[in-house]
């Protein structure tokens, strides 16, 4: 006599281990595109140089093309909207380096850099949305 409830017991594995196998197959697709390093920006709420947990995989992917590539070095440019200071661009850029250092990316190949208003995605700036959309870091690759 079989019991229809050790059957499905019985494939519960196998079917654990295919939907893990096409999770896995779907990450390295999405991972295998090709990197576009200067189009990479990270973006930073108000006044803040704290990164939002949604950008540490963008970081995760961006340290290991760098250590992938070692005759990448990278320029880590911080912005703010018009009406922050310098000091805090230049923390939203190291607080992007220190993602990538604690992601085994040599120090030396990364340089920072805070822009202030220098570059703005927007000018004028007319609402909220236009300051945040400035507020962000940003990439530019240098060779060696």
């Amino acid at each position: 006599m079989t019991f229809p409830i050790l059957k499905r017991i019985q494939t519960l594995p196998i079917l654990l281990f295919l939907s893990l196998f096409i999770s896995v197959l779907q990450l390295n697709a999405q991972y295998s595109d090709k990197l576009i390093i200067e189009k990479m920006v990270i973006q930073f709420e108000d006044a803040s140089d704290q990164i939002a947990s949604g950008y540490i995989p963008i970081l995760y992917r961006l340290a290991d093309s760098l250590n992938s590539n070692p005759s990448i070095n990278l320029l880590i440019r911080g912005h703010v909207c018009c009406v922050k200071s310098n000091r805090l661009a230049k923390r939203r850029a190291k607080a992007v380096r220190y993602y990538l250092e604690l992601f085994e990316v040599n120090p030396a190949r990364l340089k920072i850099k805070g822009m202030r208003n220098s570059i703005p995605v927007i000018f004028p700036e007319k609402s909220k949305n236009d300051e945040l959309k400035n507020m962000r870091v940003d990439f530019i690759v240098l060779t060696n």
